[in-house]
């Protein structure tokens, strides 16, 4: 086991109670920050758990080691801070610990802003909640429900104006970082003008892929819609009434304040049959899909009916998470047809914390999505996409929220297992409109396919 000097990442616990050692507290300053340290005056007879993190002060300095304990134990309050030429403060950690261990709130702090507030029992994390500068309040809070092998079974929300998202779990570590997944229940949340919050959304999730039966909810209209899903792949949509009725007549998608309209769809014993349409834009819908008593008619193709003339030959499955160009997006799998490749994304807003405007240009549009073949430096533009918008229609998407979709490649071979796939010109994944608004073109780079 390695101890190693502790950076500005400390954390700090709550005031530990049972107050079974006597401490006292020490002024530190070194290269890097000052601080106000308490440390155990008594604490020969304790002895270090192995998974556990403790700290302690030697040479002046605040160290930390997993499974073991060197120096004086911290134990009490500990603040540490950085001082500025004209003696400002800029907080880096401020908490408590108990014989060695944090316990209780641990906060954190990034230029003197709360970054992330802690929450130990006895060096055990049992909750983080996440800020963001110039955003009143937590901005997302992970909970953790216990560790299954190598990963924590944990309950994430998201924090956004209006809405909460809150899926049950799970946080791999990998490196000084995390893979994060949806496995479990999952609902959305809304409030509206009056204050009262409404369930608009709830189901189940298994490993970031939509499985068996959810539910949305239309406030307005006094109905709701379930929908089965094997693993994303939409099976069966029926719109009810409260009473559980089948429902006809027109329903109306509206914002969490219920004041306006994303989407107007045509129902008739229960399924869409008629004009659906969404994305509006000043008052007016950018996409109309017309149906057939819950068959696609006209205005673009369901992914089953593709397959059913293109079936799939061989699958890879994947678990690729984007550079930090394409933020949230990831690879989920590949499937191989006779004459090309359906890639499966899904995206996560984890950027965006007002919301994000969501969609991907249509075929042979100029930024529309290219598979690269990095060896041979063949391109392979977008043919088809299925389940995300094409511009200019768009999906609204809440902070946390997770949209899935799917790309077909026409000529992308299995043969070809070294690949990109881009949005737009790879070298300018930024582009800023004439009113300032930012799209984000996404990217998956040097993929390599096993």
């Amino acid at each position: 086991m390695k101890a190693y000097l502790l950076s500005f990442a400390l954390g700090m616990p709550f005031l530990a109670a049972a107050q079974q050692f006597q401490s006292k507290t020490i002024k530190i300053e070194t290269d890097e920050y000052k601080g106000e340290v308490s440390v155990c005056v008594d604490c020969a007879g304790i002895k270090p758990e192995p998974s556990k993190e403790y700290f302690w002060l030697e040479g002046n300095v605040v160290q930390s080691g997993v499974g073991m304990l060197k120096g004086k134990p911290l134990h009490g309050e500990a603040k540490l801070y950085t001082e500025g030429l004209e003696g400002e403060k800029q907080l880096i950690m401020e908490g408590h610990f108990f014989a060695g261990l944090k316990d209780g709130i641990v906060k954190n702090y990034v230029f003197g802003e709360l970054d992330t507030e802690e929450h130990y029992e006895k060096g055990e994390l049992k909750r983080i909640n996440y800020y963001f500068p110039g955003k009143e309040g937590v901005d997302k809070r992970v909970e953790y429900l216990g560790r299954e092998g190598q990963q924590w079974k944990v309950l994430f929300t998201f924090f956004s104006t209006r809405t909460q998202i809150q899926a049950e779990g799970y946080r791999k570590p990998v490196g000084e970082s995390f893979n994060e997944f949806f496995h479990g229940a999952y609902k959305k949340i809304l409030t509206d003008s009056t204050g009262k919050s409404y369930t608009k959304e709830e189901g189940r999730y298994d490993m970031n892929r939509r499985v068996g039966e959810w539910k949305e909810y239309y406030p307005n209209n006094n109905a709701y819609c379930v929908r089965i899903y094997d693993y994303d792949l939409l099976k069966k949509e029926t719109f009810f009434t409260a009473s559980g009725q089948p429902f006809s007549g027109v329903i109306e998608d509206r914002n969490a304040s219920l004041s306006r309209v994303y989407a107007r769809i045509e129902v008739k014993d229960g399924s869409r049959n008629g004009k659906t349409e969404d994305s509006y834009r000043s008052g007016n819908p950018s996409r109309t899909l017309v149906f057939a008593q819950g068959t696609l008619k006209e205005g673009g193709e369901a992914l089953e009916s593709f397959l059913a003339q293109n079936p799939v030959q061989k699958e890879k499955q994947l678990s690729f998470q984007c550079d930090q160009r394409g933020g949230g997006l990831y690879v989920d799998k590949i499937q191989y047809t006779p004459k090309g490749a359906l890639v499966y994304f899904h995206y996560q807003n984890i950027t965006l914390h007002n919301g994000a405007i969501v969609y991907t240009p249509p075929p042979g549009a100029k930024n529309a999505f290219t598979a690269y073949d990095i060896a041979s430096a063949a391109q392979f533009p977008v043919k088809k996409v299925f389940g995300i918008p094409t511009e200019p229609a768009y999906v609204p998407l809440a902070y946390g929220e997770m949209i899935p979709f799917v790309l077909y490649f026409e000529g992308l071979k299995e043969t070809h297992r070294f690949i990109s796939l881009i949005e737009g010109d790879p070298e300018n994944p930024y582009i800023i409109d004439d009113n300032g608004n930012t799209t984000y073109n996404w990217g998956c780079y040097e993929l390599s396919i096993r």
